[in-house]
């Protein structure tokens, strides 16, 4: 799992991830917004936990 959010005074326009797992061992299961300032993905993860890191991205911007 992974969370990013946007500096303040910003809203979320969109989002995703990037994994360096094993893609045999994950398999993202959930990219979505989190309120209007924030975007969490989910990664699940089969057998033993492999090294690895998730990261989530989010796309900011101000409404005018």
């Amino acid at each position: 799992t992974a969370e990013v959010s946007c500096p303040a005074g910003y809203q979320i326009f969109g989002g995703g991830a990037t994994s360096n797992v094993n893609s045999g061992t994950a398999a993202l299961t959930s990219s979505a917004p989190v309120g209007t300032t924030g975007w969490k993905v989910v990664y699940y993860v089969t057998g033993n936990k492999p090294a690895g890191t998730v990261t989530a991205y989010a796309v900011c911007g101000k409404l005018s």
